[in-house]
């Protein structure tokens, strides 16, 4: 412990004596930090962290690989062949999301939009806080139009409002 002691006063009394050598030192210490901070929490958030769902390894995106070997999102009446030859997944879900203005009882926004088939909520184990679920009339041809919004959407632009007609 005493060798301890003595390395340390020793580099105490060279930090002193060179003091542009231990601000750079310094500086250079924790830039490092910082950047190892970040560098970390950005593969902590993309790649570590678990998706907010159960059981998150039993969901399983599938594309379609073009000629050039990029990857397509499944044409829809591909999608419904798979869902209806389905032998290997408990269900199937299709989605299609893009960035879209939206305006209503505030302020038009633009915000991320989905179109998602009925069982999507069901893949994932959720279920709305208020009102029901998609269903497969909502799908059909001609059908009136249906959405669900986000709890964040709905605190944040509709006023926390429980019925969306009481706050028009």
């Amino acid at each position: 412990m005493g060798a301890l002691a003595q390395d340390l006063r020793y580099a105490l009394r060279q930090m002193r004596k060179n003091p542009g050598f231990t601000a750079v030192a310094i500086v250079t210490l924790a830039l490092s930090i910082g950047a190892t901070t970040a560098i970390f929490s950005v593969v902590y958030g993309v790649l570590l962290r678990p998706l907010p769902y159960s059981d998150p390894n039993r969901i399983m995106a599938i594309f379609e690989v073009t000629t050039k070997g990029t990857w397509n999102r499944l044409a829809d009446p591909n999608f419904d062949d798979f869902r209806d030859q389905n032998r290997s997944f408990q269900r199937m879900a299709k989605y299609s999301a893009y960035t879209a203005p939206v305006s209503g009882a505030s302020q038009p926004s633009r915000s991320m939009v989905a179109h998602v088939s009925p069982d999507f909520f069901t893949v994932f184990h959720v279920q709305p806080i208020i009102g029901h679920d998609f269903t497969t009339t909502d799908a059909k041809k001609g059908a009136a139009p249906v959405a669900l919004i986000s709890y964040g959407y709905w605190k944040q632009y509709l006023g926390s409002c429980r019925i969306y007609r009481s706050c028009i």
